[in-house]
């Protein structure tokens, strides 16, 4: 069986070198003889830390910079809800100062008051129609039917919708 390789004499010589001396981890390595990974595992179960007043390295900086950056970045404001039955719509930006809810009172069990619902939600019918490029009025008198052919259907009676097809004759070849 081989001799253990950290001996209290290398233990203590690393604890030299990065909390004395304030060497990296991969230059304690190579005075030693191992490996950086092996440095940093028993500095981390020995509970070694590197000296407060040890120069940076260039990739250490650059880490620590990038945390400092993203660390500025993160801390956003926090978002105050309306409480349950109020109208959660957002006016605004979150990430920015200024930024709040309706709070109206919420119609029925639903997330919003009832203009905001009304912005929100757009009849299917309705969306159909202008993308299908339906005018104003056009699409009036198609919500016009709509309601006349539901009413109708309310008191039991069965309308027939209108449809409109273009029969388009084949050409011959």
């Amino acid at each position: 069986m081989s001799a253990p390789f950290w001996t209290p004499a290398r233990v203590a010589a690393l604890e030299q070198m990065i909390c004395v001396e304030g060497a990296t981890f991969e230059a304690a390595a190579r005075r030693l003889g191992t490996t950086k990974n092996a440095c940093v595992g028993k500095a981390l179960r020995t509970g070694l830390r590197p000296a407060p007043d040890a120069p940076l390295s260039p990739l250490q900086r650059a880490v620590r910079a990038r945390a400092e950056r993203r660390r500025r970045t993160v801390a956003r404001p926090r978002l105050e809800f309306p409480s349950p039955g109020h109208c959660l719509y957002p006016f605004g930006d979150p990430g920015e100062e200024g930024f709040h809810f309706c709070g109206e009172r919420a119609e029925g069990d639903g997330a919003w008051c009832a203009e905001h619902r009304r912005a929100v939600y757009v009849r299917a019918e309705l969306a159909e129609a202008g993308r299908a490029g339906w005018t104003p009025g056009r699409r009036a008198r198609a919500s016009w039917t709509d309601e006349r052919r539901a009413a109708a259907r309310a008191h039991g009676r069965v309308v027939a919708r209108r449809i409109a097809a273009r029969i388009v004759p084949r050409k011959e070849v």
